[in-house]
This record gives C-alpha cells, sequence and structure tokens, in this order.
C-alpha cells in the first residue's frame, strides 16, 4: 500500500526524536489528487510525511491524529488539514470512517498561488469549516457513484475547496515569507 524512505526528524522544543517514512502518493486516476473513503476497524498508519496537502473529514468513529509532534482526537464532524511535507500518523479508535484527499504540490503551479509559504490552520472542530466540510462529502459522492463526468465534477468541488481555503483566511502568510 505505501512506498516509504526511512528518516529521523526532531523536536528541539521537547528533546525527543520521531521516525518518519517518505509515501509517494499515488493519485486516483483520471484525478489529479488522490482521495479516499476510509471505513475501517483500528487501522493504524504509521508516522510519515508527503509532497501533498492532507484534509481529512471524519464522518463517523474517532481517530488519534500526531502532527509534527502535536496530538488531536477527531470525533464525528471534526477535520483536520495536513500541511505538505507535515510529519503525522492517525490510529482510529474501533470502527471509524473519514474521507481523505491529498493535493499534491504541483496542483497548485498554474493557480499562482504558493501553497507552501502559507501556514494552514490545522484542526477545524464540528463547528467550524462547515462549507469545506460539505464540499468534501459532494466529494465523497461523486467518487464513490462515478456516474458520468463525475471527475469533472469532482474537480470543481476541489477547486472550491481551494477557494475556501484561499479566501476564508484558513491560511496565512508564513511569518517566515
Amino acid at each position: 500500500m505505501y512506498n516509504f524512505d526511512m528518516s529521523d526528524f526532531y523536536d528541539k522544543n521537547q528533546n525527543s526524536k520521531i521516525t518518519a517514512y517518505h509515501e509517494n502518493v499515488k493519485n486516483n486516476e483520471f484525478l489529479s489528487v488522490h482521495f479516499d473513503y476510509v471505513n475501517s476497524n483500528n487501522l493504524f498508519i504509521p508516522s510519515h510525511w508527503h509532497k501533498h496537502m492532507e484534509v481529512l473529514l471524519m464522518i463517523k468513529g474517532n481517530l488519534e491524529v500526531n502532527v509534527d509532534f502535536e496530538h488531536f482526537l477527531l470525533s464525528e464532524g471534526d477535520m483536520i488539514f495536513l500541511k505538505s511535507n507535515g510529519i503525522h500518523s492517525t490510529k482510529m479508535i474501533g470502527k471509524s470512517e473519514y474521507v481523505l484527499l491529498q493535493i499534491p504540490e504541483s496542483s497548485f503551479l498554474g493557480l499562482n498561488i504558493d501553497f507552501s509559504i502559507y501556514d494552514i490552520k490545522t484542526f477545524f472542530p464540528n463547528s467550524e469549516g462547515l462549507e469545506i466540510k460539505e464540499k468534501l462529502l459532494l466529494m465523497k459522492d461523486c467518487f464513490l457513484q462515478k456516474k458520468k463526468g463525475y471527475n469533472l465534477a469532482f474537480l470543481s468541488i476541489l477547486y472550491g475547496i481551494l477557494h475556501e481555503i484561499y479566501c476564508k483566511n484558513i491560511i496565512e502568510k508564513s511569518k517566515y515569507f
């Protein structure tokens, strides 16, 4: 399922080390991103990183997410954004369902927006980011039903999500740029 290269990363503030793997994410056929609907039980994905921005929306159940030495517990309706190259791991607690959207850095080249210089708000509890959450659920329906032209509908929803991220102060220009 994964193609990994291993590296060690250090948190100087906590004086701790984490071993993480580089994941080579594969885009879905006919889409410029990787999208998945995950419905599983006690699934664990070890610490890894990739060159994709990642959005994860919990539909049911609970999921522990560790992101760059921060810990989050997601439950139904919660959403998390992971910046490209961020080290993260996930662990389902029992039976859980979520949608996963991974957007490669290359998707932003033609948009004249360099998302890598922005800080993305990471965690969205159930009551925040409702427009993006609705769009992710529409993507899930398009993806699972695969009706004629689903890829065009899916990509139009994707651009709507990118617009929401960029225009609704979900991201801020990094203090380092």
